[in-house]
């Protein structure tokens, strides 16, 4: 992004915050950034939660932001149903018998 004049940061009106682990954008980062993004109107996270960027420079500005609160519940419910018959049924006891046919 070092290549990126003032006048291209000053176009952004939309931040995609997508990174997950090491990748993610960190409430230090956004202090760095969100000065540098005067443009900006929107900002938004594919995470459930936004705790981790919350910082007064984005609490106290106008920027509409918004999460993915509820994309993940449909997989996390199918996540907990599958380790419940792992589990229950010991599924790997199962899957060595029928290879052993």
């Amino acid at each position: 992004l070092q290549h990126l004049s003032d006048g291209d940061w000053a176009s952004v009106d939309v931040l995609l915050n997508c990174g997950v682990g090491p990748l993610a954008a960190s409430r230090a980062d956004l202090q760095l950034l969100l000065p540098r993004l005067p443009g900006l109107r929107w900002m938004h996270s594919v995470s459930a939660g936004l705790e981790h960027l919350l910082c007064p420079e984005l609490v106290d500005s106008p920027l509409l932001l918004t999460n993915a609160k509820g994309v993940y519940s449909n997989a996390l419910a199918e996540w907990v149903m599958f380790a419940c018959s792992y589990f229950a049924k010991d599924l790997p006891r199962l899957l060595k018998a029928q290879a052993d046919k």
